[in-house]
């Protein structure tokens, strides 16, 4: 990136172990200043990132699902409830991921364009966000 004199850029950096543990890593910025053709390090700087052990509550473990279809019968989604609860004491992100011909929709039923949802945004009572799991015969 290229910053002008009194110019900023706001960034973030993210983290991730699949076991609870404390990391600590130096990060550190180096530049090109001026005409010089070397970089520089000008800021140097210690993260000390605790990863926690996620806890969330879970409407329900298992899904299950029930067709059957006869020839003249148009096959429909079938839908189960499924909502999500960040029992954390911090916000927590997380992937649903599910495979063909299984899929994750929104509460009104309509199929999500991402898996991806952000535990962390929680409404004020602490709910989660709340899912129904569609299963595409």
């Amino acid at each position: 990136m290229d910053l002008q004199p009194g110019q900023s850029e706001d960034m973030v950096l993210r983290g991730f172990s699949r076991i609870p543990q404390e990391v600590q890593d130096y990060v550190f910025c180096e530049a090109i200043i001026g005409t010089s053709p070397k970089m520089e390090r000008i800021i140097e700087t210690i993260i000390t990132c605790q990863f926690i052990h996620p806890s969330i509550e879970v409407s329900a473990r298992q899904f299950s699902f029930y067709v059957e279809k006869k020839p003249s019968d148009v096959l429909t989604l079938q839908y189960q409830p499924l909502s999500l609860k960040n029992t954390c004491l911090l916000p927590l992100d997380l992937m649903l991921h599910l495979e063909q011909p299984f899929l994750v929709c929104d509460k009104e039923q309509q199929p999500l364009p991402e898996l991806e949802k952000r535990e962390g945004s929680e409404d004020r009572h602490g709910q989660g966000p709340s899912f129904c799991g569609a299963y595409q015969p």
